[in-house]
């Protein structure tokens, strides 16, 4: 059978191996690594889906690409050293186990969605569990709660193992778009999408070498922490050049904090100025507003405003014995705050300007009428 064994060196990929014996994921083996041989860990499967087909005259097949499958199955031992250690042991191995079962809310089911990680492996991956299998040897020892029938020292203990093997079967569900790249999918290393982390380990953000130099361990860890310092450095010289990294750390530090500073001022001003020109289109508008407005008119205006009231006032000295008529109050119109055009404002005053005549020649008659 074909196995991915993930390495210790600096390959972001587990290798395949052929192995006659029924491995899972998690064993760990010794496998060739060129001319030395390394030890390594069975890792999680993925699995590229292909549709094969066939044309008309073609002995071979086909493949076109259908889908990305990832599962990973981790094993891990639980111990209890002590009797102390068993209930807080089996409280945690029990909240692992319910993850398979449903959550309720009210009357309806729901599954649960979990987050694993296991050291940068799996850096808070998000996903699903499938199974969790517990599993004991022969050769394991039991808590067998001698004198708990009896109400004695150990009544509150219960007959389990003091070790258990667990296995747990998990589906990562990405929170990235899982694709071919080697900065843009984090399948088994930090992301910074997951949580806080310091610049030198944001291994995503180098590109693939390109020169033989950038391929070297120097090369590697350029922009990734400290440089390697040769075998024979002193104790001394190797505190020397951590002091100058140190303050080169605090400088850069510096300077990232002082552009922050100016991105802020720099949003603030632009603000203010949008608040400046707003005002400044404002105003414009508004005086524009009283440019077009031909005061001798609006004076002509007030002036038979005046006159009108006059005559409304005379009216009522001689209509005394005239029952007062209540006159519908008229409907306010609200303004939209958009000025019509010039040629639909002159039109408007041209009518108001004859009704205002109209009324008042129809005032002035009923007065000489009511003298009569």
């Amino acid at each position: 059978m074909k196995v991915p064994v993930l390495l210790p060196n600096i390959f972001d990929h587990p290798f395949t191996y052929t192995s006659k014996e029924r491995l899972k994921i998690g064993d760990y083996v010794e496998v060739p690594f060129g001319k030395k041989k390394m030890i390594g860990i069975i890792w999680d499967n993925f699995d590229a889906s292909w549709n094969s087909f066939t044309y008309n005259g073609r002995g071979e097949e086909l493949y076109t690409y259908q889908g990305f499958k990832r599962s990973v199955n981790f094993s891990f031992k639980i111990a209890a050293q002590s009797r102390h250690e068993m209930m807080p042991l089996y409280r945690k191995l029990n909240f692992l186990v319910s993850q398979t079962a449903p959550d309720y809310k009210g009357t309806r089911m729901r599954g649960n969605f979990v987050k694993v990680t296991i050291g940068s492996l799996l850096d808070r991956t998000p996903g699903i569990i499938n199974s969790v299998s517990l599993k004991w040897q022969k050769d394991y020892p039991w808590e067998i709660n001698i004198d708990g029938p009896e109400q004695g020292r150990d009544k509150e203990m219960q007959v389990l193992p003091h070790v258990l093997d667990v296995s747990v079967q998990f589906t990562p569900v990405h929170n990235f778009i899982p694709k071919k790249s080697v900065t843009d999918s984090p399948f088994i290393f930090k992301h910074e999408r997951n949580g806080s982390m310091r610049e030198e380990e944001k291994w995503y953000k180098k590109g693939v070498a390109t020169t033989l130099e950038e391929a070297s361990p120097e090369g590697q860890r350029n922009g990734m922490g400290d440089k390697l310092l040769d075998i024979s450095t002193t104790q001394t010289e190797a505190a020397k050049i951590a002091a100058e990294k140190a303050k080169e750390r605090a400088q850069l530090d510096a300077q990232a904090r002082a552009e922050e500073e100016a991105r802020i001022a720099e949003e603030k001003e632009a603000k203010r100025q949008a608040q400046l020109d707003a005002q400044a289109e404002a105003d414009a508008a508004l005086d524009d507003y009283f440019d077009d407005i031909d005061w001798d008119e609006w004076e002509e205006d007030e002036y038979d405003m005046a006159d009108e009231n006059q005559v409304n006032n005379d009216l009522t000295l001689n209509q005394d014995k005239v029952p007062p008529r209540i006159e519908p109050k008229p409907i306010k119109q609200i303004s939209t705050g958009v000025s019509l055009p010039t040629n639909l404002q002159k039109s408007k005053e041209a009518e108001w300007k004859k009704e205002k005549r109209r009324k008042r020649q129809a005032a002035l008659n009923a007065r000489g009428n009511v003298r009569t």
